[in-house]
Parts: structure tokens; sequence; C-alpha cells
């Protein structure tokens, strides 16, 4: 009995300092990192090739992608999802990926630092070790550790996707190589796990449905007076108004959010329907306005389906990354009108689905709204058409305090909209 009490001492005090053993003070990847026009025309790049890879019938014969791709990849995607910073180093050898993850709340703050070794086995890829904070833990050990995280966080499909693309993956000149993958594997195995992994992330699991459909259905009857995106906006909310005249709080607010759904579904893209598992066919509505421009009214409903979905700091840096693409050659140049837009959208989404919010003013409000600057700011004197190379002599990049002093600006002016007082 006495060795059983020592064994159990043991064991709570190993997982009770497991949580430092695991985290650390200081990070390893920096925060603050460059992401320029470069590389979001680098990563779009890689995008597209990867998407017309898996586009054909046929197996995948090579997908590649050098250290510098890699690595503008990883920058972009750094930016845009909150407190993960990713960092590579790519030989012939093998990939070396630096990840850093920020864990803060209440007071708290901690950097789970992760160093993991890729190299090449004797049937594609194998991972030789990972180090997490003090902890290092072999490659073999890591394989349960993988499969039970990806199927229980990501998807029931992902780990036979993880398992598809580390087989047929190899360290080549200086090169990552992707070969032989399967394409009628990959894309419903994808589809899946995005699904799966969206409802973890947004909360959409939770989402009615049939009301979302209730909605979608209530604006496709209406007949508008203008194009302006403020006319089914208004028809959504005064539906909402009286749908929900003498109902409890939280019931206004499922039908709010199922509005703001239809909204995007309807006026931005029926497929943001197919995402969420809305059934049947659903049509698209007129090409909708904001400031007299179908481009804004877009960019509004775009980055408010990603707040919906990925949270308002990682829809407002995919809007961003958006814009240093359009700055490249054969783009339509950095426009801060768009990012107006883009703010307009995430910050009438935020708003509207925030616990805090007072709904049943804010419906009556927009079930009445008589014009766009209730809820989005003029664009005039807004510059637009920035080429990359203007961009970076006036701001240097998006991290400059220069560029963040025009985003705070736009921020501050939001809040002051009638729609949010």
């Amino acid at each position: 009995m006495k060795w059983i009490g020592i064994f159990i001492v043991i064991l709570l005090v190993g997982m009770a300092s497991l949580p430092f053993l695991a985290t650390d003070k200081q990070r390893l990847v920096p925060e603050i990192k460059s992401v320029t026009a470069d590389d979001a025309k680098i990563a779009q790049n890689v995008t597209k090739q990867f998407h017309r890879s898996i586009a054909s019938k046929q197996a995948v014969q090579e997908f590649s992608l050098s250290n510098d791709e890699l690595t503008a990849a990883l920058n972009v995607a750094s930016y845009s999802v909150p407190n993960i910073d990713i960092e590579s180093r790519l030989t012939s050898l093998g990939l070396t990926l630096v990840a850093t993850v920020k864990l803060e709340k209440r007071g708290f703050k901690r950097y789970v630092n992760v160093i993991c070794m890729l190299t090449n086995g004797y049937e594609g890829a194998d991972i030789d070790s990972c180090k997490i904070g003090s902890v290092t833990l072999p490659g073999d050990s890591l394989k349960p550790i993988i499969k039970y995280g990806l199927n229980k966080f990501v998807g029931k499909h992902s780990y036979d996707l993880w398992q598809h693309f580390i087989t047929n993956l190899s360290f080549e000149r200086n090169k990552l190589v992707v070969k032989n993958l399967d394409a009628n594997m990959i894309k419903p195995a994808l589809q899946a796990s995005f699904n799966e992994a969206q409802n973890l992330v947004s909360g959409t699991s939770n989402l009615d449905k049939a009301l979302v459909t209730n909605y979608i259905e209530h604006l496709s009857l209406q007949n508008y007076d203008s194009k302006s995106l403020m006319e089914p906006i208004r028809s959504a909310f005064s539906h909402v108004k009286e749908q929900t005249r003498n109902s409890p709080t939280d019931v206004r607010n499922r039908h709010v959010q199922a509005a703001i759904w239809a909204l995007v579904i309807r006026y931005g893209n029926p497929k943001f329907g197919r995402l969420v598992g809305i059934p049947g066919k659903i049509g698209r509505g007129m090409s909708a306005t904001l400031r007299n421009r179908e481009d804004l009214a877009l960019h509004f409903l775009y980055s408010a389906f990603l707040q919906l979905n990925s949270g308002t700091q990682t829809a407002f840096s995919i809007g961003e990354i958006k814009e240093l693409i359009d700055s490249n050659a054969g783009g339509t140049g950095f426009s801060f009108a768009d990012i107006v837009a883009d703010k307009a959208g995430l910050t009438f989404a935020e708003f509207l689905t925030d616990p805090m919010t007072d709904t049943k003013s804010a419906c009556l409000k927009l079930a009445n709204v008589y014009t766009e600057d209730m809820f989005i700011l003029d664009i005039n004197h807004r510059p637009e058409g920035i080429s990359a190379e203007e961009f970076n002599d006036r701001y240097k990049s998006i991290q400059s305090q220069k560029y963040k002093d025009v985003i705070e600006e736009i921020g501050q002016a939001m809040k002051q909209l009638e729609l949010y007082r």
C-alpha cells in the first residue's frame, strides 16, 4: 500500500509539472512577421497550384514547394491565424518546423514552443522527433498522438489524409515534393475535414439551419426599390422583429444569427450554404451594392461570413492579404475603400452576435434603416489602386505604425456609427 501511495504522489506531481515542462516564458518564433505583397502573391500561387493538382481526376504526378514558397505560405498563415507563428527550414535532407503558440488568459501568459524534424524515410517522410517545451518525443511515439488530435479536433477523415500526404512526401534538391496523390481520395476527405473543423471552430454545429432556410426563403420573396444591400438588411431584420416580438433574448439572438447567415448566403455566395449544411439548392439574390459598388457589398458579406466562422482577427487578416495580392502587377491595387467594407462587414457580424449586445435595440434600428451610413463609413478620400511599390513607399508594411494608425482610425470611426452607439 505504501508503494501505491508513493506512485500516486509521483504521478500527481508529474501531471502538475507537465504544463510547465511543455510551456516556456519566452517564444521561439517572433510574433511580428514581415508579410509582403510578394509573400501574398506566392502564397496565392501555391494555393492555385495545389487546387489545380487535386482538381485532376488522375493521380497527381508531382506537387512541390521551394524553401521560398514554403516560407511565404507560412508567413501568410502565421499572420492570418491568431496566436500561432510558424517558421521552417527546408533542405535536401528534411524539414524543420518551429512553431510558437501563445497561451494567454486572465493574466496567465505562457508559450508552447514546438520543434519538429521530418526526414526522408523508407516510404515517404518520417517524423524524426518533436520537442514540445522541455519534453522531447521520438517520432514513433507521436503517431497515436497525431491520430487522436487530428480525429478529435479536425475530423475523422483527417488522419487518413495526413497518412496519404506523409507517405508520398519526400525532400529533394531543397524542395518539399509530394508525388502520386490520389485526387479522388483527397477532395472528399478535405471537404469532410473542413466541415468538421469549421463546426468545431465556429460553432456552426449549433446553427439553426431550418431557421436560416426560413430567412433565405423570406429574402427570396422580396422586391426592392434599389440595389443597396441596405434593402435586404432592412427586410431581414424587420422579419426578426416580427418573429421575436414577445420572445426571450436567447430566441431573438438565434433569429439574428439566422438573419446574418441568410444575408451572406443569399447575397454573398450560395456556396456558403452548402459549407454549413443548409439543404437544397439556394438561388443567388440580386447583385447588391454598398456605396453604389457591387465589390464593396461582396467585401462586406464575405467579411461577415469569415467573422462568423473564424473570428474578427483572422477575418480581417485575410482581407489584408487579399489587398496585398491585388497590389501586385495585374491587380487592381491595394484599396482602403475595400478595407473599410471588410471592417464594416466583420464589425456588423461581431456586434450582432456578441452576447452583450442589446439585439432588441439593434434589430429595431436595422428594421428601420434608411441610410448605409448607419453601418458603413463614407469611402470618399480613401486611397485606392495603390501598387505594391507605392504601398511600400508610403507604409513600408502592414506591420508599420503608419499603416496601423490608419486601421485604428477606421476602427474608431466605425464605432461611432449609429448602429453601434
